[in-house]
């Protein structure tokens, strides 16, 4: 494999964890605000 096929491999493979992560991100996200939501449901 020489320099190029890496660099175009290393590429790829990170825009695959950088969808990955954004995927995570937003699920984290809405279990945040789900779980905020359910607080404050309790305090009324």
């Amino acid at each position: 494999m020489d320099d190029k096929e890496l660099m175009i491999c290393l590429m790829k493979r990170c825009l695959e964890l950088e969808k990955e992560i954004e995927k995570q991100k937003l699920s984290g996200d809405y279990w945040f605000r789900e779980c905020e939501r359910l607080k404050n449901e309790q305090k009324q």
